[in-house]
């Protein structure tokens, strides 16, 4: 296939596409469905027997009817499934963000536990050089006096 055939069949397609989809738009309404049943109705009226109407009913009335029907309860159905998914990604997006401010509060909680940490061994390193100093002076004394 030359790129020309390519390029002329990928159209063809997108048409096709779009056609589909049209139709699709248009027998998946519950207008279309109404239709239906008035084309369908009339035929009614030339039926003798109960096998003629049951015959009628199913090839007929119920897979033109219920064909439109079917589309617009699935187009209903796939509405609230999309709202379910739209509401979990917001709820999982507000939970991430209240998991954001936790982790930055706990950043800010080791910092403060850091400080403190380095705080306290100053102090101790402080006191632990005054308690060696009064030692060594106390054992200063104690051998001056023997």
């Amino acid at each position: 296939m030359t790129n020309a055939n390519v390029s002329a069949f990928a159209k063809f397609d997108a048409a096709n596409k779009r056609f589909g989809a049209w139709i699709t738009k248009v027998v998946g309404t519950m207008y279309c469905a109404y239709f239906f049943a008035l084309m369908v109705l009339p035929g009614y009226f030339d039926l003798h027997t109960f096998k003629d109407y049951a015959q009628y009913t199913s090839t007929s009335f119920l897979q033109l009817i219920l064909l439109s029907i079917i589309m617009v309860g699935q187009q209903v159905l796939n509405e609230a499934s999309e709202n379910r998914m739209n509401e979990a990604v917001k709820s999982i997006m507000e939970q991430f963000k209240m998991n954001q401010e936790e982790i930055a509060e706990l950043r800010t909680m080791h910092q403060i536990q850091n400080d403190l940490i380095i705080e306290i061994h100053t102090m101790h390193t402080d006191i632990l050089g005054k308690v060696t100093d009064i030692h060594s002076s106390v054992q200063i004394q104690q051998d001056g006096k023997s």
